[in-house]
């Protein structure tokens, strides 16, 4: 009996759910911009929306309902906080490999305004 694969491919479904966890983080970090002013800084990182930063005494957390994540490829995602005024942080993943770069399974997948340079 042949076997058939129901669904979309398993890389797609991988690039499609990085995607919507990367959505998922800028919405968490909006709401944390909202209630302390500005973005979590480049070592507080993700972890300020799931833990209470120091200093942070409007934080109203936890961002986030679990854990920060893996990718779907089980590298951690890569957090730089914004430098220029009115850009959000940069959020991505680096991919099958988990190197900058490359194409195909490998490629970057990073939610970054064009306008915006970090």
């Amino acid at each position: 009996m042949p076997i058939t694969r129901c669904g979309p491919p398993p890389e797609r479904s991988r690039f499609t759910a990085a995607h919507a966890q990367l959505q998922a983080f800028q919405t968490a970090l909006g709401a944390y911009r909202d209630d302390i002013g500005h973005y979590p800084s480049q070592k507080q990182g993700l972890q300020a929306l799931r833990t209470q930063p120091a200093g942070e005494a409007k934080w109203r957390g936890p961002y986030l309902p679990q854990d920060i994540p893996l990718d779907p490829w089980r590298h951690a995602y890569e957090y730089t906080a914004p430098q220029n005024p009115g850009c959000p942080p940069r959020i991505r993943s680096y991919g099958e490999d988990g190197q900058p770069g490359g194409t195909g399974a490998s490629a970057d997948i990073a939610d970054e305004p064009a306008r915006c340079t970090h």
